[in-house]
C-alpha cells in the first residue's frame, strides 16, 4: 500500500510539474491556439489613410455642418474664392448657430434676408444673394432643397444702383495710353502701374491675374509672343488661358520682364512682380499685392473720372463685342468666360457706337419711307389700270348665240 501511495503522489507531483512549467505548457498552448482557427469577425485595421464615414449632413448643427461643407467644397478653388466662401459664412454663421440644417425652410430663408437688410431694402442685396447661394448649395447636399426651389428668388438690383464698371471713350483711351508709355519709360513710381494698365487694355487681363504670372509663363522669343494665365491667379477654371502679345501690350511685358531681371527675378518659379514686406526687401517668389494708389494717380493725371482699375478688362471687353469681324466664341476664348450674361456686365455701350446706331436707324427710316414712295405710286397706277378696264367692260355690249338664242356670248 505504501508503494502504492508513493506512486500516486509521484504522478501528481509530476501533472503539477507540468502544468506550471514555462517550458513546455506554454508551447502547447501556443500550437493548440494556432491549430484551432478563430470564429470571430475580422475587423478593419484603422490607419491613417481610411476615410472617416460620411456624417449625417442633414442632422448636423448649422454650424458644424458649415465646417464640413467648407472643408469639402473649397479642396481646388482659388485663395480668393476660399476667402470669399468665408466672408458670405460669417453672417450665415451667426445667424443659424445649432439649427440643423434638415429644418431650414423657406420661411427661415426670408425671415434671413430681411434680418440682413435691417430696414433697407436697397442694402447688400448683391451680398445677401452670395450668401443665399452657399446656403442653397448646403441644402442642396442635405436633400432639402427641392421643396422650395420653386419658390426661391434672387433679390432684384435695385433701380437707383448701376453696376460699377464701364470703357473708356476713344478720346479717354487714347490720352491714357500714350500717358502710359510716357511714365513706362520713367523711374517715377508708376512704371508697373503704367505697364500693367497697358496691358489689360490690349489684352482684357485683370490686375490679379496680371500679378500672379511668373517668369515662367511668359514667353516672349517665340514665334508668336504670349502669356498663359495660370490657375492659381484665375478667378475660376475658364479664366485661366492663353493670350497672344501684340503692339502696345508687347512692349510693356517686354518692359516688366526687363524690370523683373534688375530685380534678381531669374528663375520660372519667380514672380513676374516682386513683391516685398514691410523692411521693404525684394522677395521674387512673392508677388506684388496691388497697385490701385499709383493708378489713382495716373487717372487723375489724365483726368478721367469715375473709373477702377478693373474697369480696363471691361473696356477691352467692350471693344471686343463691338468689332464685327471677330465672333463671339473668340471674343469669349480672349476674355476667359462662357456664360452669356457676363456679356450684359462687361459689354457696354460708349457714345460713338449709339451715335452710329441712331445713323443706321436714321438711313434705315429714309429706305423706309423711299419704299413707301414708291408703294404708293404703284398704288396709283393699279387704281389707273382698274378704272381704264371697268371703262372697257361697259363699252362692250353682250351678243345673242345663233345656236342658243337663250344664251347671250361675249364678244372677245
Amino acid at each position: 500500500m505504501k508503494n502504492r501511495n508513493e506512486q500516486v503522489e509521484l504522478s501528481l507531483q509530476d501533472k503539477t510539474h507540468n502544468l506550471s512549467s514555462p517550458d513546455h505548457g506554454d508551447k502547447k498552448s501556443e500550437q493548440k491556439q494556432e491549430e484551432v482557427p478563430s470564429t470571430d469577425p475580422v475587423l478593419p485595421v484603422e490607419t491613417e489613410n481610411t476615410l472617416a464615414p460620411t456624417p449625417n449632413f442633414a442632422a448636423m448643427p448649422f454650424n458644424a455642418a458649415a465646417d464640413y461643407w467648407f472643408s469639402q467644397h473649397t479642396q481646388g478653388l482659388a485663395p480668393n474664392s476660399i476667402t470669399n466662401y468665408e466672408r458670405y459664412l460669417r453672417p450665415l454663421r451667426n445667424y443659424f448657430k445649432d439649427t440643423k440644417v434638415k429644418s431650414i425652410t423657406f420661411d427661415h430663408i426670408c425671415q434671413y434676408r430681411k434680418h440682413r437688410q435691417n430696414g433697407d431694402t436697397d442694402a447688400r442685396w448683391a451680398g445677401i444673394n452670395h450668401e443665399c447661394g452657399l446656403l442653397r448649395m448646403m441644402l442642396k447636399k442635405a436633400g432639402c432643397w427641392k421643396d422650395m426651389s420653386d419658390f426661391y428668388k434672387k433679390l432684384p438690383r435695385p433701380r437707383n444702383v448701376k453696376l460699377p464698371g464701364r470703357a473708356l471713350t476713344p478720346e479717354e483711351a487714347t490720352r491714357l495710353v500714350a500717358l502710359f508709355r510716357e511714365l513706362a519709360t520713367e523711374r517715377s513710381g508708376f512704371e508697373v502701374a503704367a505697364c500693367c494698365g497697358l496691358i489689360s487694355m490690349k489684352t482684357t487681363a485683370g490686375p490679379a491675374e496680371l500679378l500672379s504670372l511668373q517668369l515662367g509663363d511668359i514667353y516672349l522669343n517665340d514665334k508668336n509672343p504670349r502669356f498663359e494665365i495660370p490657375r492659381r491667379g484665375a478667378k475660376r477654371r475658364t479664366r485661366a488661358r492663353t493670350i497672344y502679345l501684340n503692339g502696345d501690350a508687347l512692349w510693356a511685358m517686354q518692359r516688366l520682364v526687363e524690370r523683373a531681371k534688375k530685380l534678381g527675378c531669374t528663375k520660372p518659379n519667380h514672380y513676374l512682380m516682386p513683391g516685398h514686406p514691410k523692411d521693404l526687401i525684394i522677395n521674387p517668389c512673392r508677388p506684388q499685392i496691388h497697385y490701385k494708389t499709383a493708378m489713382k494717380g495716373i487717372l487723375a493725371m489724365a483726368g478721367i473720372e469715375n473709373f477702377r482699375t478693373y474697369d480696363f478688362r471691361h473696356h477691352a471687353i467692350t471693344r471686343l463685342l463691338e468689332d464685327s469681324r471677330l465672333g463671339e466664341r473668340t471674343a469669349e476664348h480672349q476674355a476667359g468666360w462662357i456664360r452669356p450674361d457676363m456679356k450684359e456686365r462687361y459689354g457696354h455701350a460708349r457714345k460713338h457706337e449709339l451715335l452710329k446706331a441712331s445713323a443706321v436707324l436714321a438711313e434705315d427710316e429714309a429706305v423706309q419711307e423711299e419704299s413707301l414712295d414708291d408703294v404708293r405710286a404703284l398704288k396709283e397706277q393699279i387704281a389707273q389700270l382698274q378704272l381704264q378696264l371697268g371703262r372697257q367692260k361697259k363699252q362692250r355690249a353682250p351678243v345673242k348665240n345663233v345656236q342658243n338664242p337663250g344664251k347671250f356670248r361675249k364678244v372677245s
